[in-house]
């Protein structure tokens, strides 16, 4: 019986020996250390920014301003030295605070000095003055994209966004201890971002010439060789700051994106129509004696110079832009052939800009639609069913540039990791064949003769020289006369699309003013303060 109790003790004594150990081992195990501290600590997440945006050279286009975030324990000391830093919206915050015994972050509009306040300094993912606004896109309420480029790559700029947080220790009670010696704080930098072919000092640009010169419209500025869209602008814009304004807007619509929607072409047209005589083997001196009108099924169909332009040639039809010449002209041409060619210079044609950003096709007659004289005669200069998008139009200048052969255009250059170099470039798809070197160059001299040799265009730069057609499309919609005359005026869309230098084209440019006065007037002069601008900062020629 002594030896069972001496064998007893023994191993109690062995049992409470390794206990011991066990103990002073997890004592000092740092996962459990953790496991503890974390028991008794409260994590304020100051902020978290999601990646960046660059434009093709790196440039940041979104987290560029920032603003004083100011985090604490509310206490009486520290309420009082900041409240009258905080908008009026945020002192309920503190309340609510207060009520929790938690510690809280605000806006501050200046920095203050107290020794249980930390100050940051909190990058704001949209500027005050936002570019580029209809292709970035914004979030929604719980910070996910909603539009745009956010959207598009919404995994991606969340996956690698940058964020800051601090952290409060507890004392025994599970109180908050107000010393600032208890806060430790947290960073992750990520310079990761979505790489654009937006060039930002073009983009600038263009949005500030468009904010003074349209009221609705668009403007695109196109690489003709590749088809990367440099700058592309729609008005009125938005601000992502305050989309509850622009969203309720009905009558100005700033939240649609005009470069990607269609509308009424009018004469710039008459460019596909001159590129598919050429092709069938029409003469560029093919005469036609404008008399000022010309009919087709019982329907008199006038021009806009209602004495006529008498005998002319095919450029110097393109020039006036004579609708009668290119009415007369087209029923010499295969619907087929209309159709095909057409096609491949981008009409009726939709294309995928990111995943979940498209360019409207538009609308593009049919071969049975062609098939009605008068719908053929309409599409020769541009009328009629056809619909087409300001980015169309880049495509087809830039065709007329690029020896015939039309881009597809592209916003995305691809993926960085680092801010400073392209990790996952994005596929470029093959250009489109359309029309023969020999015809675009025909077009290409047309339109440069129309700018440079013509007194009375207003779309000539003072700095460099250009090539390009205007437009002024009826729409069918009436709008009461501003004059206060009872008879109503038909609204229209007025367009110019040409490209810079004519020498050697470095930018198609394309100008869209819905309800303008005409081409000429209204988007012609846009066009040349763009081009002047973009040259003196360039030095392009």
């Amino acid at each position: 019986m002594k030896k069972k109790l001496i064998l007893i003790y023994g191993i109690l004594c062995l049992g409470f020996s390794f206990l011991s150990i066990k103990i002073g081992f997890l004592s000092t195990s740092y996962s459990l250390k953790e496991t503890a501290q974390n028991q008794s600590s409260y994590n304020l997440n100051i902020y978290k920014n999601r990646a960046n945006i660059y434009d093709k050279n790196f440039n940041k286009l979104v987290n560029q301003d920032s603003q004083y975030i100011a985090t604490f324990f509310p206490t009486d000391d520290n309420i009082e030295s900041i409240v009258d830093s905080i908008g009026i919206n945020h002192r309920g915050k503190i309340i609510e605070s207060l009520n929790n015994k938690k510690p809280i972050s605000i806006p501050i509009e200046n920095n203050i000095i107290n020794k249980n306040i930390d100050i940051f300094n909190k990058i704001n993912r949209y500027s005050s003055n936002q570019i580029l606004s209809h292709i970035i896109g914004h979030l929604d309420n719980n910070g996910n994209g909603a539009t745009g480029i956010e959207k598009s790559f919404n995994n991606f700029l969340n996956n690698n966004s940058t964020s800051k947080s601090i952290k409060y220790y507890k004392d025994a009670k599970g109180n908050i201890i107000s010393n600032n010696k208890s806060k430790i704080s947290k960073q992750s930098e990520n310079n990761a971002g979505v790489v654009l072919t937006i060039d930002k000092k073009i983009q600038t640009i263009i949005e500030d010439i468009g904010e003074k010169t349209i009221q609705k419209g668009a403007i695109v500025i196109m690489d003709p060789f590749n088809g990367d869209i440099v700058g592309s602008a729609s008005f009125p814009s938005f601000s992502p700051n305050n989309l509850t304004k622009y969203i309720n807007d009905k009558e100005n619509t700033p939240m649609i994106n005009r470069s990607l929607t269609p509308f009424s072409a009018g004469s710039t047209f008459k460019i596909v129509t001159t590129a598919i005589a050429l092709e069938s083997g029409i003469k560029k001196d093919r005469q036609y004696n404008c008399v000022g009108q010309i009919t087709v099924e019982n329907h008199i169909i006038k021009c806009h110079n209602i004495n006529g332009h008498g005998k002319i040639n095919m450029e110097q039809a393109l020039s006036v832009s004579c609708n009668p010449y290119f009415i007369d002209m087209i029923f010499e041409l295969d619907p087929e052939k209309i159709v095909s060619i057409s096609n491949r210079l981008s009409f009726g044609q939709g294309y995928n800009l990111t995943e979940t950003m498209q360019t409207s096709k538009g609308y593009f007659p049919s071969i049975l639609d062609l098939q009605d004289k008068i719908e053929m005669a309409n599409l020769s200069f541009g009328q009629g069913k056809l619909l087409v998008t300001p980015i169309q139009i880049a495509q087809l200048i830039s065709s007329i540039v690029n020896n015939g052969n039309t881009p597809i255009p592209s916003i995305v250059k691809g993926l960085s990791n680092d801010g400073e170099s392209i990790s996952i470039l994005s596929k470029k798809q093959p250009q489109i064949i359309a029309i023969n070197s020999k015809t675009s160059t025909t077009i290409q001299n047309f339109l440069i003769n129309n700018i440079m040799d013509n007194s009375m265009q207003k779309a000539k730069p003072k700095t460099i020289s250009a090539g390009g057609k205007t437009s002024t499309a009826q729409t069918g919609i009436f709008k009461n006369n501003p004059n206060g005359n009872q008879e109503k005026i038909e609204i229209v869309q007025t367009w110019f699309g040409g490209f810079f230098p004519a020498e050697n084209p470095k930018y198609v440019c394309v100008i869209l003013v819905e309800d303008g006065d005409t081409g000429n007037n209204s988007a012609a002069p846009i066009f040349s303060e763009i081009a002047d601008k973009i040259n003196l900062n360039y030095l392009i020629y």
